[in-house]
This record gives structure tokens, C-alpha cells and sequence, in this order.
């Protein structure tokens, strides 16, 4: 039996539907592929990771003795200033103006005091002669004394005026580096208004905050490695002081770290990775922290048996990082998903372990 061109494209077109359906069956039905770690017995760290920030072990901070506006600010933050050196000028149009009184006061006795030698000088002449009388000398002699106390005082009161008029100059206390400058040209200041930080030259510290909770756990002599934010360097050091003080507003409490070995990378200002050791453990279980997730306030993972996802709930020690210590609830040579809303209870699965992660 012959059959036509027609009948044979739609015989065709039908066998590649069923083919299509079928295949798509099978796909449907098909373990899809999922990431899993194996658990494995092994090292652990607790470590508290933070950011902190150099600063120089002496800092001063520097208020203005007069309140005014600021009108000239000749270094910003960053710059290295010598002591003595002049940092910044606060109006002081009354000052100016006594000094000027002060001044103008001087030279008016100087003349007076100019005058009253010239007379005291003609005076002794006509005394060594006879031709005046004992009352006129002394009253020369006088004369002469008055104007050079009254010179006197007024240097005293332009020199008190100078000094008074010092104190709208702000300088350096000592050399160093500006660390803070929160004011600006024009800015009225009152004399709690802090102008400068000046942080001394020599060694610094890393100075961050550490949440109460987790502050009283860390041991004094923790191991701690610190790196420069984005540098990739890394130094060994120490904690140096822990504020017994928490901060009401944040609820933490400063620590401060110094470095084993000195580096230029660590210089004031600079943002520095903090790692602290708080405890080792020679043989443990942990996983990542991103593998799990909470329902009704549990800790649980899926893990792959047989094929099938399974829930299972956990128990861990819970400390801030990337990976968590796990104390009951799975065990060694598990299959742990890596990414829990990938998947959900029951599904058929292909483990796929992967190579990047470790769970220790």
C-alpha cells in the first residue's frame, strides 16, 4: 500500500511529538543536580572578625581658648604639622583693637618719657650751677621716674594685650599628623568646640569596637592577625587594652590592638581587618553558615540520603562567621546542600560534591 507525501509528514510530525513528550517526561522525572559538601572531622577556629581603624597611640585634641569665627585654616586632615606650627586663626577685631591701644599707649609715653629726660638733664645743669632750687631737681627727678614706670606699664598692658590676642592662633601642639578636622572657614566656634586632632608621630594602634556579647569571651591573649583593608598583607599582633566601658548608644565596647612589627601600610586613619582567635578545636564538625536555614526559630540543613533531600535540624555553636561548629544533629561523611533554597524536602537529587568549599 502506497502511502502519500502528506500522510507521511503527518505520521513524522507525530512520532517527533511523542518522542518530545517522552523525553520531557524523562527530564521531569530526572534527580536534578545539586552542590553538597561531605562533613569531615577536622581543625576549627572560632574566629571574631571586625573592622577597625589606625590611630596613634597619642592623640590631642584641640579646643579653641576664645570663642569666634574662624577665619583662615592652613592644614586639613592628613597633613603633617611641626610643633608650634600655625594651624588655624579665630577673629578677634576687640583684641586686635586693644593691641592696637597698646601700641599707640607705648609711644605716647616713650615721648613723655623723652620730654621728662630732656627737662631732668636742663634741670641737673642749672642745679650744678646754683641757679635753681633743691625742689625743682627732685621734682625733675620725679618726673622723669613717673614717666619711666608709666612706659613700663604700658609695654606690661601691650605685652598682656599680645598674648591675649596669641591665644585666637591655634597652634600645634606638638608634631604630628591631623587626624580630624570637623570645622570650616567662617564656622562660629565656642571654646568645647574641638578644631583639630593631631595624632603623634611613632607607634599606632587599631582601635574597634566589639559587640558586648562577645567581648567578655575573648581572651586577652587572643591571637590576632590584622590586614590593611584591600592590601592583602598580614601582621600578627596583639590586644593591647579592652574598655571596661560599654558604649549605652551601640552596645559595644572599644579594644585596641597593636601590630607585632611596624609597616608603613599601617598608617593613621586606615581602615584594618581585624581577626581575633578566640578558641581552637582540634576535631570538630562545621559547615558554612549560608547552608542553613532556620524554620520556627531551628537551625537545620538539607542533606542528601538516598537520593531524597532530607530536613535535619541542628545544634551549633553559634559565634559570628563564615563557617559554623556543629555539635549534634548530623554527622561525619554527611551530605550537606549548599544552597538550601535550592531544593526542598523530598526531592530526588544528584550529589554533586563540591571541590571549593570545605566544611572544616
Amino acid at each position: 500500500m502506497k502511502i502519500s507525501r502528506t500522510r507521511a509528514i503527518q505520521i513524522l510530525i507525530a512520532l517527533l511529538l511523542v518522542f518530545g513528550a517522552v523525553a520531557i517526561a524523562i527530564r521531569a522525572t530526572a534527580p536534578k543536580p545539586v552542590n553538597v559538601i561531605r562533613l569531615t572531622v577536622g581543625p576549627a577556629e572560632q574566629i571574631l572578625a571586625v573592622v577597625g581603624r589606625v590611630r596613634s597611640a597619642n592623640v590631642v585634641r584641640i579646643l579653641p581658648e576664645n570663642a569666634g569665627a574662624i577665619i583662615a585654616l592652613l592644614h586639613d586632615e592628613g597633613d603633617v604639622v611641626a610643633k608650634g606650627e600655625l594651624l588655624a586663626q579665630i577673629r578677634s577685631d576687640q583684641q586686635a583693637a586693644a593691641v592696637a591701644v597698646s601700641s599707640a599707649q607705648i609711644k605716647n609715653f616713650e615721648a613723655q618719657l623723652k620730654l621728662a629726660r630732656a627737662k631732668q638733664r636742663r634741670v641737673q645743669a642749672l642745679a650744678a650751677k646754683g641757679w635753681v632750687t633743691r625742689a625743682m631737681l627732685d621734682e625733675a627727678n620725679a618726673a622723669a621716674d613717673v614717666a619711666v614706670a608709666s612706659l613700663d606699664a604700658a609695654r606690661a598692658n601691650a605685652g598682656q594685650a599680645t598674648a591675649k590676642a596669641r591665644e585666637f592662633n591655634i597652634y600645634a601642639p606638638m608634631t604630628g599628623t591631623i587626624l580630624v578636622r570637623p570645622v570650616d572657614p567662617g564656622q562660629v566656634v565656642s571654646v568645647s568646640s574641638i578644631l583639630f586632632e593631631i595624632g603623634s608621630e611613632g607607634p599606632v594602634e587599631i582601635e574597634a569596637e566589639i559587640d558586648e556579647v562577645y567581648a567578655d569571651r575573648v581572651p586577652i591573649n587572643a591571637t590576632i592577625m590584622l590586614s590593611p583593608t584591600g592590601s592583602g598583607r598580614q601582621f600578627a599582633g596583639r590586644i593591647s587594652e579592652i574598655a571596661p566601658r560599654i558604649d549605652p548608644a551601640t552596645g559595644g565596647r572599644l579594644m585596641r590592638f597593636i601590630a607585632n612589627q611596624g609597616d608603613d601600610s599601617l598608617r593613621s586613619g586606615r581602615s584594618v581587618d581585624v581577626n581575633i582567635i578566640v578558641k581552637k578545636r582540634d576535631r570538630v564538625l562545621s559547615l558554612p553558615r549560608s547552608a542553613m536555614i532556620k524554620k520556627l526559630g531551628q537551625n537545620n540543613v538539607f542533606v542528601v540520603e538516598s537520593g531524597k533531600v532530607v530536613l535535619r535540624s541542628l545544634d551549633i555553636v553559634d559565634w559570628p562567621g563564615a563557617y559554623v561548629i556543629v555539635t549534634s544533629g548530623v554527622k561525619a561523611r554527611s551530605l550537606i546542600v549548599l544552597d538550601p533554597l535550592s531544593v526542598k524536602s523530598g526531592d530526588k537529587v544528584e550529589a554533586r560534591i563540591a571541590k571549593s568549599m570545605r566544611a572544616n
